[in-house]
């Protein structure tokens, strides 16, 4: 821990407190200048205290050990208050799921770019999260039901906290909203004004009644008026006889509900979406790819910080943001967000590949984004130095999905010389095909059971054609072989023993 290599410089280095502290400190925060600033005082130290009497490089070596331990050294008491968090979340997450998830997305509800992560933990657990609702939700996220929360109205850019709790107090008070009328009748508008009103549209807080997003936007105007209309009637006095019979009687709304009313496309749906709610939340601009992306392996953002600092990535995503920047020697260049159905990571594009790829940039757009991985050794922040962009589309992603032969073998049939002869016949046939293997053992019936898949190396990638499919056919070994290009499969070649 960090508390003894403070002791040990103040015991051996002969360092007060207050320096075995700052050498503490410079350690954690890896001040190189400061480190070697102090190991000159520390040899002193252990000189002027003749540790160095039987080894002079003695105390140097100390220090080093202690500067490399320092890569991965925490403070102890830290390290305690670290496992009762981690314990206690640990035991509400196991037994109190939807509570404790609950909680986790409320933590972030100010910074709802942050949910994606969460949100997808939540599915994964088999929760189930609701989009914002007028008559469910209250000002944060809330447990409606075992296994189920639902989204905060705060959550919502432009929707106050005081406008939220004027419009549960009037939910209770009526009951519930019946229609986007009595709502508007009943709401107070100084509170929720047309932008507040404009973004819990665009949010989806009126679809259980029937709404469609287009509908309510195109007859905005005339329910604002409609409800100032109405509470100036009632703040002077007046009222009509479908006032009095109450909010089934009002007067008939004009405003279309239903499922066969017209509404705005999907793709204009989720980025208005997006911008009221910081996430795209019903779906994605990637999900119609989602199983494509899957066949063709294609790295998630999530799993970046898992490769080293330099590793080239080609990673399917959206750009969210776009903006551009001056360096010192005036410049331009760009700086992007960009995210995928796992998680959002920030990009910088240089001045000559930005000057390339300008053109190309517009946010809320698919792209393939290949860039070189960027990571902050003390913290693990990923960044992605962007190197190129392309469109991503059904036709460039077919593109990339993985061509495969694969051969059904028997493990009974496979020795040396049938792996030898493989190999010799791969090489002669070098391609872009990579090569999987199934070996299959037979039960006493003679049917193939307890498949086994094995990839074979990179190296080994072929081309299929007529003089290989020949050859093939005539190993006894091999029983058969079949083409895949992502999920779709074809039968290449099937020998009458072959399942």
């Amino acid at each position: 821990y960090q508390e003894q290599v403070m002791q040990i410089s103040q015991k051996i280095g002969g360092f007060s407190p207050a320096k075995s502290d700052d050498l503490r400190k410079a350690m954690g925060k890896k001040k190189k200048d400061k480190m070697a600033e102090l190991k000159l005082e520390f040899i002193e130290g252990a000189n002027a205290r003749g540790y160095n009497d039987r080894d002079k490089d003695f105390a140097a070596k100390l220090y080093d050990q202690l500067a490399e331990f320092a890569g991965y050294g925490f403070n102890k008491s830290h390290s305690a208050a670290y496992a009762m968090v981690v314990y206690r979340t640990a035991y509400l997450k196991a037994n109190y799921p939807t509570d404790y998830m609950a909680a986790v997305l409320d933590s972030e509800i100010d910074k709802t770019d942050r949910l994606v992560p969460y949100i997808l933990e939540c599915k994964e657990m088999g929760l189930e999260i609701l989009g914002p609702d007028i008559n469910h939700s209250y000002l944060r996220f809330h447990v409606e039901k075992e296994g189920v929360i639902r989204f905060g109205l705060n959550a919502i850019k432009n929707v106050g906290a005081q406008a939220v709790q004027s419009i549960v107090e009037t939910r209770d008070q009526e009951g519930g909203f019946k229609s986007f009328f009595h709502f508007m009748e009943n709401t107070d508008l100084k509170l929720c004004n047309r932008r507040t009103l404009e973004s819990m549209v665009l949010a989806g807080c009126f679809e259980t009644m029937g709404y469609t997003r287009k509908a309510l936007m195109e007859s905005l105007d005339l329910a604002v008026q409609h409800g100032q209309n109405h509470q100036k009637d009632r703040v002077s006095g007046q009222s009509s006889l479908f006032d009095a019979m109450g909010p089934q009687m009002s007067e008939e709304e004009p405003i279309p509900r239903g499922s066969d009313v017209a509404e705005y496309d999907e793709t204009t749906l989720l980025n208005q979406e997006k911008q009221v709610l910081g996430i795209y939340f019903s779906g994605h601009p990637l999900s119609k790819y989602e199983r494509f992306l899957k066949s063709a392996r294609v790295i998630p953002i999530e799993k970046l910080g898992q490769f080293d600092s330099g590793k080239i990535v080609e990673i399917a995503a959206v750009i969210s943001e776009a903006t551009v920047a001056v360096n010192k020697k005036n410049n331009e260049y760009g700086r992007l967000q960009i995210e995928d159905l796992t998680g959002r990571v920030a990009c910088i594009v240089f001045p000559k590949t930005f000057a390339e790829i300008r053109s190309k940039i517009e946010v809320d757009q698919a792209f393939w984004v290949k860039a070189k991985i960027d990571k902050n050794d003390e913290t693990g922040t990923v960044q992605l130095l962007v190197d190129g962009l392309a469109p991503l589309n059904r036709e460039s992603l077919e593109e990339k999905l993985e061509r495969s032969l694969h051969l059904q073998i028997s493990r009974e049939d496979l020795n040396q010389n049938v792996i030898q002869n493989l190999v010799t016949l791969f090489r002669c046939h070098q391609g872009p095909l990579a090569v999987y293997f199934h070996l299959s053992s037979a039960n006493g019936e003679g049917a193939p059971v307890d498949s086994t898949v094995i990839r074979a190396h990179e190296t080994f990638g072929v081309s299929w054609n007529q003089e290989l499919q020949e050859k093939l056919s005539n190993i006894p070994q091999v029983r058969g072989a079949f083409l895949t290009v992502g999920e779709q499969s074809r039968t290449l070649l099937r020998k009458a023993e072959a399942v």
